[in-house]
This record gives structure tokens, C-alpha cells and sequence, in this order.
């Protein structure tokens, strides 16, 4: 690769190698306080139910709901709601207000 088309070393930058067919692609991409929250809230709302899942299974029972279930989802809904706040998206602030209340 080019050394002029490489961005400048940055620590808001994040370095990812991958190899495909063995070449070795370098990807840089912006990595950022916001884009930090919104994967937290996109991996929290993505797996909010797993938790509530392995306990069913394990107890065979669906008569108990875990908490750390309803915390986790709740966490990444409000996450979702403050990073679409920040973007300035009126539909992901609402959809997830709505969730939340």
C-alpha cells in the first residue's frame, strides 16, 4: 500500500488487519467515543434477551424473568437514544424513547 494513502497515525483511529486469500488488507477506520456507544448499544440490545434465554432453558421454566436481562436491554435502548440524540436522528430518539417508557 501507498504510504500517502494511509491517514496519519491518530489514537482516534483504529487499525484492522484481515487476511482474505492470503493478502493482508489493511483497514483503518475512525474509532471515537460515539461510535463506541453506539456498538455498546447496538451488541446490548442485539444479545438483550440471551441472558433471559439460557436461564429458561437451564430452569425449564418461563415463570422467572431475569433481572440482569431487563437491565442490559435497558441500558442499550438508552445508549441507543443518546446516540441518536448526538447524530441528530429524530427517529432513532423516538423509537427508543417509545421502547422505554
Amino acid at each position: 500500500m501507498n504510504d500517502a494513502v494511509r491517514p496519519d497515525p491518530d489514537p482516534g483511529w483504529c487499525t484492522t488487519h484481515f487476511i482474505v486469500h492470503s493478502h493482508r488488507i489493511l483497514v483503518t477506520i475512525p474509532m471515537n467515543t460515539w461510535v463506541f456507544i453506539g456498538l455498546t448499544a447496538a451488541c446490548l440490545t442485539m444479545f438483550g434477551f440471551l441472558p433471559q434465554i439460557v436461564r429458561m432453558y437451564t430452569t425449564r421454566s418461563v415463570h422467572d424473568v431475569s433481572v440482569i436481562t431487563l437491565i442490559q436491554f435497558t441500558a442499550g435502548v438508552s445508549l441507543w437514544a443518546v446516540y441518536g440524540w448526538y447524530i441528530g436522528d429524530r427517529v432513532v430518539i423516538g423509537a427508543n424513547i417509545v421502547t422505554l417508557a
